[in-house]
Parts: structure tokens; sequence; C-alpha cells
């Protein structure tokens, strides 16, 4: 069985203007595009200045009116903190579509990026060799203007290293490492 749905603004529909776009596809089709053009709506608006926030489109049916409806909800301002949340720094002036499906990761929280777009997001100019003489450890950091990335972890399963962003937008990060406990925290 195939629909056939024709996509159009209000205006249009109480105009009669005929449609842009119509779709003809089996329902499971149907249900992927309409998906795809609801995350299109939440993620391409404009956001509030300076300022990361989400986004949700609530959608919904006409029963035998083949209306199919896509409704924007209030833009809020992203708010979250806790453990996998210090990648928002990097995403000012962002909008976050909300509740559409990602793949599950059991191994870590916070955002999935290929390495290069990480280093490039986080302004990344150098990196940072690190040698322990009394434990014979050693260890990376990468450092850029405003920002450090430190590993915090490694799933071997998954072949995933878990970094951590450090960001002083107020100034320039020194010569040094510049690490508290406080930051740890973020």
């Amino acid at each position: 069985m195939r629909f056939a749905i024709a996509l159009r603004t209000l205006e249009e529909e109480r105009s009669g203007k005929p449609s842009l776009v119509t779709i003809k596809a089996r329902p499971d089709q149907l249900v992927a595009a309409f998906e795809t053009l609801s995350w299109i709506t939440a993620t391409f608006r404009c956001p509030h200045r300076s300022k990361l926030c989400s986004d949700q489109v609530k959608f919904g049916w006409s029963l035998g009116r083949e209306h199919f409806h896509l409704r924007p909800l209030p833009l809020q301002e992203a708010e979250w903190s806790g453990p996998g949340t210090c990648w928002q720094r990097l995403f000012p002036s962002s909008v976050i579509a909300l509740d559409f499906p990602i793949p599950e990761r059991i191994d870590f929280t916070g955002l999935r990026l290929p390495y290069g777009v990480m280093l490039d997001l986080a302004g990344i100019l150098d990196h940072v060799d690190i040698k322990d003489v009394n434990t014979r450890a050693s260890g990376i950091y990468f450092k850029g203007m405003h920002s450090l990335l430190l590993p915090t972890g490694y799933v071997k399963d998954a072949k995933t290293v878990h970094w951590h962003l450090i960001w002083h937008e107020d100034s320039a990060i020194a010569l040094g490492l510049i690490y508290n406990n406080k930051e740890a925290k973020n």
C-alpha cells in the first residue's frame, strides 16, 4: 500500500496553492521522511544570541484528511550540567534537536565526534607530551588558545578515547597546564 502526501504551509493550504513537495511512499518511508523533516525543522532554527538552545518538534497525523502537522515548540536555553556536558562550550549560538533517535552508547556519556572534528571545534593548536619519571607513565593533552583536551578514559572494545574539555573564554590559557578540582567536576 502506498500513500501520497502533499507538503504545504497553512497559508498555502488556505489559499488553495499547489504544494511544492509531494511524497508518494509506503507508510514506513513516510515516517522516515517526516522524522527527517522534523529534525530539520528543529535543528535549523535561529538560536538565542550566543546561547546553546534545545528544540523539540511535535508532529501529528489527521486521520482521514491526509494532513501531517509539524509544530516547533519554543526554544529553550540548554542548561545541562554534570558528567558529559563539557562539550557545550563548543557550540555557542546553536540549536540541539531533542527526542530524535540516536544509536545507543553504553560505554560513555557526552558528545561523540570524529577525532579531527573534535580538535578543530576545540581550536587545538598543539599537543603536549607528558612523562612522569617517578612512575614511568606517559600521556598527552591538547592545547588551544582557550581550551585544553585531556584524555579521561579508553574503551578497548569500542576503540574509543574519552576526552574532557576545559574552556576559558575570558582569557587565553597560560603556557603551563591549568587544571584544578573545580574544573574537573564538569
